[in-house]
């Protein structure tokens, strides 16, 4: 059993590691610096960051 679930966690971590990788690749950089230059979107993000933080403990 000790064996299936080291599997599993192994196969969930490469597959969440090469979604991410697959995201970052389909990513334009027009898309990119349209994100990074709404500053209303930053600062939410920043204050859920901040918010869940905490919450995390």
């Amino acid at each position: 059993m000790n064996a299936l679930q080291l599997a599993f966690n192994a196969v969930a971590v490469i597959f969440i590691a090469v979604t991410m990788f697959a995201a970052g690749l389909a990513t334009t950089l027009p898309a990119l610096r349209s994100v990074v230059t709404d500053l209303p979107l930053l600062l939410l993000a920043l204050l859920a960051a901040v918010a869940a933080l905490p919450s995390a403990r």
